[in-house]
């Protein structure tokens, strides 16, 4: 449960694009080239934004985890 609610906040801390671009992936199960024809976005670029932003919530979670454990 609290690894969830981690997850929804480390979402929250996405701008609006990134938002989007990892709830239609991984929520959504689109796939880059969908993604970028509705997004008018190359397939490359969701990707790469995408990565960027699943790595932004890595980290965010990584923090959360480091001050559960102090």
């Amino acid at each position: 449960y609290d690894l969830a609610i981690d997850v929804r906040r480390a979402f929250f801390v996405l701008s609006e694009e990134e938002q989007i671009l990892v709830g239609l992936s991984v929520f959504g199960g689109y796939c880059s080239q969908e993604i970028g024809e509705m997004m008018k976005l190359n397939p490359n670029t969701v990707r790469s934004k995408r990565s960027r932003a699943l790595r932004k919530m890595e980290s965010v979670l990584d923090g959360y985890r480091e001050h559960m454990m102090r």
